[in-house]
């Protein structure tokens, strides 16, 4: 998967896939299982940077790559519309990230500064709004979108975001997962002792 708190300027489905081949690699390096036809169908996708879609009056967030949906997800927002509009940058991916109770962000974090994308063992907030203003998935889920969503992707928040999504395509091959490099070196994504303090 992506390497955790690293920029991606123009991280899209299609870079993600060429790093398999990057510097060298070749199909005899088995540091990285990918065949030939994955990467041929990845040529099909244009260069366009990860973003993340949350439109407020279905609940729903997608996970986007230019016009292509990666993944389609519904989540809890914030009570009495806490959950601000706008545009926010990823600036924290954290698996397990410690809050002032435990559990209280779920299996992993993006953090925007006071807010969020997050787990949570609440399912019932799932499709509500009940949080402080954080968008909140399933633990499921966000361990779904987590690889996908790398340090510096933007975040867009809106009243109703049908607009933006769409046109949108499907992928041009099986699925995300066979477009992700695997086998990467590993990289702690926890952070230690430090305790977060988006608003939950």
């Amino acid at each position: 998967m992506f390497a955790p708190n690293q920029s991606y300027g123009r991280t899209g489905v299609r870079t993600a896939v060429a790093s398999t081949a990057y510097n060298g690699q070749t199909s005899k390096d088995r540091r990285f299982e990918r065949s030939a036809l994955d990467i041929q169908a990845a040529k099909e996708l244009p260069f366009q940077p990860i973003n993340v879609i949350v439109s407020k009056h279905d609940h729903m967030l997608r996970v986007m790559s230019g016009s292509y949906v990666l993944a389609t997800k519904r989540v809890g927002l914030g009570r009495e519309d806490r959950t601000p509009e706008g545009t926010f940058t990823v600036q924290q991916r954290v698996i397990h990230p410690r809050g002032s109770r435990a559990g209280a962000y779920g299996a992993a974090g993006l953090g925007m500064g006071r807010y969020a994308v997050h787990g949570t063992f609440d399912a019932a907030s799932i499709g509500a709004n009940q949080s402080l203003g954080c968008i909140r998935l399933s633990d499921s889920d966000m361990l779904d979108i987590f690889p996908l969503i790398p340090r510096g992707a933007e975040v867009h928040i809106a009243a109703n975001a049908d607009h933006v999504t769409t046109p949108h395509h499907d992928l041009p091959s099986a699925g995300v997962a066979d477009f992700i490099p695997t086998n990467l070196p590993p990289v702690n994504e926890t952070a230690g002792r430090r305790v977060f303090h988006w608003l939950g």
